[in-house]
């Protein structure tokens, strides 16, 4: 077995790009811990962090670390 890990560019058109993302994985969990009435303070938030990612073009422009871990069995 061997792990191997691959940075990989993510762009988002907008913040509403970035926050459909984890609502499409394992992450929406964390959104269901945050309550409704802290939602929009929340994407506030992250649309002034995320603001210092955007390229030329506008685009949200982040990187990803995946990491793979890769087997075999014997014959």
């Amino acid at each position: 077995m061997r792990t191997v890990t691959r940075r990989v560019p993510v762009v988002y058109g907008d913040v509403a790009d970035w926050q459909r993302f984890p609502m499409s994985t394992g992450q929406r969990a964390m959104w269901s811990f945050v309550p409704q009435e802290e939602h929009a303070a929340l994407v506030a938030r992250a649309e002034e962090i995320l603001g210092g990612a955007r390229d030329a073009s506008g685009r949200i422009s982040v990187w990803q670390d995946m990491r793979y871990t890769l087997g075999s069995s014997a014959p």
